[in-house]
């Protein structure tokens, strides 16, 4: 995957913010703070640094990223989204069974 630009990743980071909203609403519940307040850091590092492809989830050489900070799973849901990995479709399904 090629790297963003800077216009690019503010409009990926934009993006990320609305679905971000979205899925809590849809969710009836959550803390948009924690994610909001990485959205920029984990773009730049996801379309920036990072190596993947979508294409190829099980690529050897790809980077991989652990997550701690629960509060950010709409965050984690939208960046995978943005990254090819989820179905737009699929990301208001945040806190159903």
């Amino acid at each position: 995957m090629d790297a963003m630009t800077i216009p690019e990743l503010r409009r990926t980071a934009n993006h990320v913010r609305q679905h971000v909203l979205e899925m809590i609403n849809a969710g009836g519940s959550g803390h948009p703070g924690g994610s909001l307040s990485a959205v920029d850091i984990v773009v730049a590092l996801y379309f920036r640094h990072l190596r993947f492809h979508p294409d190829d989830p099980k690529w050897p050489d790809r980077d991989r990223v652990y997550w701690s900070k629960g509060h950010v799973a709409p965050l984690i849901y939208t960046i995978n989204h943005e990254a090819g990995y989820i179905p737009e479709g699929e990301l208001c399904t945040l806190r159903q069974l």
